[in-house]
């Protein structure tokens, strides 16, 4: 945390009138951000746990992915977090660091003090519960904050709100206070740093055009989607098909903001992985290092004739089994991080060469 304050002075910019880069609506995007997801990393590095590359050389995970040609790094924003680690000022260094050797950022902002998802969306301990007058000015001034700090390439406004944010006021069968508070966390966005632009991030893609049904009055930029094959489908085909929709019916250009694929169904510590069963898997894309990486060329190669197609950010690529392999605190994606369990560089790391 030494260059903290450093980083406060570079980035506490004041939100000042400049002049707005927004997208032309009617030019097509072309596939260019391949991004990671490397929340975790503060945490892993506090432990001491070492990157290696493909040859088992230590080597610091964002000079790998440099080298990997990932442009985009992806960052997870928590409010109030019980870990220090997961809260503002680290993520800040990180951002610095990685706009410092020239990756793009995109911030993950949940707007809770915990994981945000369709399942759970809860408000922030001292936010308002009750006045949504009050919830949408803690809204605004947060976002304002992150903005004018972070200056990131792109904000996500909430994690997966397939049902709404901010819950209960902002939930989904509330929709206009749902729509209310994104357009205001937008209008902070747009006045402290109008150069980013602005996702909003449904998980799946098959039921999504309901969803951006709600946002046609809205002033966002990329449609974000998580496509993960155990939840939202094991055919490439229809996602690539249901994107194709998706950019015709809004002009938007549209990201994979999360995709995550294993390389073995093994385990190195006692916490249960998310994916571990053959059945959860796309019979051509095997749990090996090989179908790994195979996946992703695949999920590119059919997503760049997608219309106004702009990328695709892996997630948990960082988050290997770093507590010890006793551990009921370990990773439950340990066997779909980027580093097998030694720590080496998986052959997916060259899934953009």
């Amino acid at each position: 945390m030494r260059h903290i304050f450093f980083l406060f002075l570079i980035f506490i910019l004041g939100c000042k009138d400049k002049n707005t880069n927004q997208p032309d609506a009617n030019q097509a995007a072309i596939l260019s951000l391949y991004g990671a997801d490397i929340s975790f990393l503060p945490a892993i590095e506090k432990t001491g746990f070492q990157f290696l590359d493909a040859k088992g050389n230590p080597k610091p995970l964002l000079l790998q992915l440099k080298d990997a040609h990932i442009n985009l790094i992806r960052l997870r924003i928590w409010v109030n977090p019980a870990d220090s680690l997961a809260g503002n000022e680290t993520m800040k260094l990180l951002n610095f660091q990685a706009k410092a050797l020239g990756f793009k950022t995109l911030l993950s902002v949940h707007y809770s003090d915990t994981w945000a998802d369709p399942s759970a969306q809860s408000i922030p301990s001292n936010w308002s519960q009750t006045n949504l007058f009050l919830l949408k000015k803690q809204v605004y001034d947060y976002t304002a904050q992150l903005s004018k700090e972070f200056q990131p390439d792109y904000i996500q406004i909430g994690n997966e709100i397939n049902n709404g944010f901010l819950w209960p006021l902002g939930h989904i069968n509330q929709p206009s206070q749902f729509v209310s508070c994104i357009d205001t966390a937008i209008l902070a966005v747009r006045k402290c740093s109008p150069q980013t632009k602005i996702v909003l991030h449904y998980a799946g893609h098959s039921s999504a055009k309901w969803f951006f049904n709600l946002f046609k009055q809205t002033d966002y930029d990329v449609i974000g989607l998580s496509y993960y094959p155990n939840w939202h489908g094991k055919s490439i085909d229809t996602l690539v098909m249901n994107m194709n929709a998706l950019a015709i019916a809004y002009n938007k250009s549209v990201f994979i903001c999360e995709t995550a694929y294993p390389f073995t169904l093994s385990w190195n510590d006692q916490t249960h992985n998310v994916i571990g069963l053959n059945s959860q898997l796309i019979p051509e894309f095997p749990a090996t290092p090989a179908g790994q990486k195979a996946y992703m060329e695949a999920l590119i190669k059919q997503i760049k004739p997608v219309k106004n197609v702009l990328g695709i950010c892996y997630w948990g690529a960082e988050w290997v089994s770093y507590k010890g392999t006793q551990s009921t605190q370990g990773s439950s994606w340990e066997n779909q991080a980027w580093f097998d369990f030694t720590g080496k560089a998986l052959p997916v790391l060259e899934w953009m060469h």
